[in-house]
């Protein structure tokens, strides 16, 4: 399974628009070339299963894993809690997928 490092591991209560970095590394801890890969970022709580897919990342240099995504108006988190993010690489006939590493989301929902 792959890991991932992030720029953040915490965020408001409805975030978006705010690059988050992220580089992903293979089971030794060498950078990934996600090369020929689609990649989709997933949060998901314990309680509530999947909250958020479908955000796509942007590449900075794919073949060394490294790149960012933001939160958008549509896909954000409305409720402080603690999640898991993960990304999800596919290409033909593979799929792949990091750690799901614990995000925190804080503040108060007026």
């Amino acid at each position: 399974m792959l890991q991932m490092k992030l720029s953040s591991y915490e965020f408001p209560v409805y975030d978006y628009g705010t690059n988050v970095t992220f580089k992903l590394y293979d089971e030794d801890g060498v950078a990934f070339d996600a090369s020929t890969y689609t990649a989709e970022v997933f949060v998901s709580t314990w309680s509530l299963g999947l909250y958020i897919d479908g955000i796509t990342p942007t590449w900075t240099t794919q073949s060394s894993g490294e790149g960012t995504f933001q939160f958008t108006e549509t896909k954000t988190v409305d409720r402080p809690d603690i999640y898991h993010l993960e990304i999800q690489l596919t290409k033909s006939g593979v799929k792949l997928s990091t750690e799901a590493v614990k995000v925190v989301f804080k503040g108060s929902v007026d």
